[in-house]
């Protein structure tokens, strides 16, 4: 008895350091590329979340062979990717460094991911969200001192500005991808926090004021459309209220509101949103960055062009994970990024690069998950969650695991750090949700 309790001892230790490390993980990457970008930091420093990641799972194999039997399909999809991704190789034939680099760039979330489903506990995910909107008044300080410290600082920084505006994710190229996951996480809590009664009219307006503060001096186009997939999605798929409709109206106000407010403070930016031709343009012709680089809605086209052609083979399993991948280490970086990588710039969305390295097949069983995620926040409906708030954390990863699908085809989301570890632990809560109402029923 006395060697049970010490086992039992042992393992709750472990348990609790390795929870430990998942919040190291997310308080890490919400910080370590501000002072990449802000003090000069080796960007090595990034690194390290290789290694905190793979001593998480280590630690949690005993819970992730118990969570297994609780969420097999969800196992069993992410299984079903990898194997994918291995048959890819063996259809391609190219260096097995590259495949472990590709390996390593896709699948470190969704370790995480299963990692956090059966460790963490609902006021872990409360304390985080908490901490999320606390960090939200330090982000309009910083976003407001990069704005006006880079304005004039001349050159290429000047004239893409609103990509080196990243608040606490540093004043770097591509900050703001992480930041618009960080907006896209609060405005969803805000909205539904405030049809559930949970929080003010006056926190609302505040901290969705300052949410758009930020996308408008980091010309953040992409935050007013998951505001309005925000809204609309609330509407759907939320229980039925008065307040709710009246939110709906009222978020619909606000959106023209602050089209407004970005018209009179950048009227050439603010076009894309405003003007459906500009929109067009934006998203389909007009190239991301430089006259022969790829866009979010001919990204595909023209891979399946440029690399493919007639090749059915090729179309459907691509050319291999990590075949044409980059890297700041020698060994990870492919012919094909040597080739095409500076002049396509696909590494910019991530539905380029996934069907680049994985086809249509490995693309579609990607977004399956963030499909499977949406699904899931519907499961054992008849749980009665302890109070509204319970309710909100649900209708968080609900909404979210729609922007996420956006996001696969507007941005690098779920390859950068500071954002992915961040959107693969929202996608977790319906199972951690689950997990410990089973586990509270057990009892």
């Amino acid at each position: 008895m006395v060697l049970l309790n010490h086992a039992n001892t042992d393992l709750n230790v472990q348990r609790l350091f390795t929870k430990k490390l998942i919040f190291f993980q997310i308080y890490y990457n919400l910080a370590i590329k501000f002072f990449i970008g802000q003090f000069g930091f080796p960007h090595s420093l990034n690194y390290i979340t290789d290694v905190v990641t793979f001593v998480i799972v280590l630690l949690s194999v005993g819970e992730l062979r118990a969570g297994y039997y609780k969420n097999k399909f969800i196992y069993h999809l992410i299984f079903l990717l990898m194997l994918f991704t291995v048959i890819g190789y063996l259809f391609n034939l190219y260096s097995p460094l590259l495949y472990l680099w590709g390996l390593r760039n896709t699948f470190r979330f969704f370790v995480f991911f299963l990692c956090c489903t059966v460790l963490l506990e609902k006021k872990d995910i409360k304390k985080i969200i908490a901490i999320l909107m606390k960090l939200l008044p330090l982000n309009v300080i910083l976003c407001t001192y990069q704005y006006f410290t880079l304005r004039n600082s001349g050159g290429y920084v000047s004239l893409y500005l609103g990509d080196f505006i990243g608040g606490m994710f540093g004043p770097m190229q591509g900050s703001n991808v992480a930041m618009n996951v960080y907006l896209s996480i609060l405005l969803i809590m805000l909205l539904a926090a405030f049809i559930e009664k949970k929080v003010s009219f006056a926190k609302f307006g505040l901290y969705t004021s300052m949410c758009f503060y930020i996308a408008i001096l980091a010309e953040m186009k992409i935050v007013f459309f998951d505001f309005l997939i925000i809204l609309i999605m609330i509407m759907l798929i939320s229980r039925i209220s008065f307040k709710k409709i009246a939110s709906f109206l009222l978020g619909i106000v606000v959106l023209l509101g602050v089209l407004n407010i970005w018209t009179n403070f950048n009227p050439e930016s603010s076009a894309y949103l405003t003007n459906w031709d500009s929109i067009i343009e934006y998203t389909g012709k007009t190239s991301y960055a430089g006259t022969s680089s790829l866009n979010r809605l001919t990204a595909i086209p023209m891979i399946s062009t440029i690399f493919f052609q007639n090749n059915v083979g090729g179309n459907l399993v691509g050319i291999g994970l990590g075949n044409a991948d980059t890297s700041n280490i020698a060994a990870f970086n492919s012919l094909t990024y040597a080739t095409y990588g500076d002049i396509l710039k696909y590494t910019y969305f991530q539905q380029a690069i996934l069907y680049l390295e994985t086809g249509w097949i490995g693309l579609l069983l990607y977004l399956c998950f963030f499909i499977v995620i949406f699904f899931s926040t519907f499961l054992n409906s008849k749980i009665r969650w302890a109070n509204n708030e319970e309710y909100i954390y649900i209708l968080l990863a609900r909404v979210f695991s729609i922007l996420a699908i956006v996001m696969v085809f507007y941005n690098q989301s779920f390859r950068l750090e500071s954002s992915g570890y961040l959107a693969f632990l929202i996608l977790a809560i319906p199972f951690i949700w689950r997990n410990r109402h089973q586990e509270e029923l057990s009892k």
